[in-house]
């Protein structure tokens, strides 16, 4: 079907495979007609990452691991990479664990938040409570390190 990361969706019935990449590469914002048939390095990076959470809708996954996702492409398309995995988290079509070093993304997406340090785990529980009233220096400095537009420099 396509050479684009081998979506060829061998596990769907034959008279399904078309109609379910298609679908499914459109519910990433993907036209097929510009996607199937082309090899990854004639892909933006934008149209890669959606191309990687396409294959998980297709394979019928319930859980996306998605490591560090957004961290290969440009600012402006971050914020759609976002609010993709957000969107398809809302409908029920995806779970999504977002590992990233990137408090600020992890704010926007997560419902829970795990912080670790060296390997370890220093501090985990829902979203807000752990980004706004934690304890602990090292998720502290996390959230400091995060640019504040409103602030003037001097």
């Amino acid at each position: 079907m396509g050479k684009a990361f081998g979506l060829r969706g061998d596990h769907l019935p034959p008279d399904k495979r078309k109609e379910t990449i298609e679908s499914a590469l459109r519910s990433v914002g993907l036209n097929p007609d510009e996607v199937l048939g082309r090899y990854p390095h004639q892909l933006s990076g934008g149209q890669l990452q959606r191309l990687l959470v396409a294959r998980a809708l297709i394979i019928g996954s319930e859980m996306l691991i998605a490591d560090e996702l957004t961290s290969m492409i440009d600012a402006s398309l971050r914020a759609g990479i976002l609010n993709l995995l957000l969107g398809l988290k809302k409908e029920g079509k995806l779970s999504v664990l977002f590992i990233t070093h990137d408090i600020a993304q992890a704010q926007y997406i997560s419902d829970r938040i795990i912080v670790m340090k060296n390997g370890e785990i220093v501090e985990m529980g829902p979203s807000d409570r752990v980004l706004t009233r934690t304890t602990r220096p090292y998720t502290k400095n996390l959230l400091a390190s995060v640019p504040q537009l409103y602030k003037k420099w001097k």
